[in-house]
């Protein structure tokens, strides 16, 4: 079962049948977010799911932001943080993942998204020069979330769905120029912080298993291509 239409839940289709499993792809997912209505929506939507279907395994796609030093206070890491809370008490069976910020096309306004529509634009933008961040391909985040499922391992628990390496914001601007081979307009601001290491112990093993090189240029390059070449299709 997938609740939620948007691009983790299209990801996810494989599951649209499987009434064992809850997809929940349906949360707070803008992490600028600050309406309350939103935050009570996605908390009155998990309540409801745990009343109606508590006897399915809950899968919950939660975030890294709290890796951030410049997110870590705001009201949408808050937030998740007590959704992540209330699944621990009241799930029997269930998945906390926090994931990684996504390569790949969605209408929401992502890292990614947002500079490769600023360059096909050509509007000109800020980078800011100390800030890196942590980037995944959503296929990765797939295969990787569907073996453990699959395996029925990490149960119960939060886990981190992440890449092993951080990247400076400004090193994926220029992948992205070089997949466009179009060069973007931007001011480098001497400000940002650079994101904490992720803690991707539970699943380096996951990792090798399924052959995912995070070899930082390859790994980008054909990410940020993919996304490009179906947005296109």
């Amino acid at each position: 079962m997938i609740i939620g239409n948007g691009m983790m839940a299209k990801q996810f289709v494989s599951y649209k049948d499987n009434n064992d499993v809850i997809i929940c792809a349906s949360g707070v997912s803008n992490s600028k977010e600050t309406r309350d209505a939103e935050f009570v929506r996605e908390y009155n939507l998990i309540e409801k799911l745990n009343d109606t279907h508590s006897d399915k395994l809950f899968v919950y796609f939660s975030t890294s932001s709290m890796y951030d030093p410049w997110e870590k206070k705001s009201l949408y890491v808050k937030h998740k943080l007590n959704i992540e809370e209330y699944i621990q008490s009241n799930f029997k069976n269930y998945h906390i993942f926090r994931v990684s910020q996504i390569i790949g096309r969605a209408n929401n306004a992502t890292l990614i998204n947002y500079l490769i529509n600023s360059i096909l634009l050509d509007k000109e933008f800020e980078v800011w020069g100390r800030t890196t961040r942590n980037l995944i391909a959503l296929s990765d985040v797939y295969n990787i979330i569907d073996y453990i499922i699959k395996n029925q391992i990490l149960k119960n628990k939060i886990v981190n769905i992440a890449n092993p390496n951080n990247i400076a914001v400004l090193d994926v601007v220029n992948f992205i120029e070089e997949v466009l081979r179009k060069k973007a307009r931007y001011k480098i601001i001497n400000h940002g912080f650079p994101f904490e290491k992720v803690n991707i112990s539970d699943i380096k093993e996951i990792i090798n298993k399924l052959y995912i090189e995070f070899d930082e240029e390859k790994y980008y390059l054909n990410a940020i291509n993919k996304i490009i070449i179906n947005s296109r299709l």
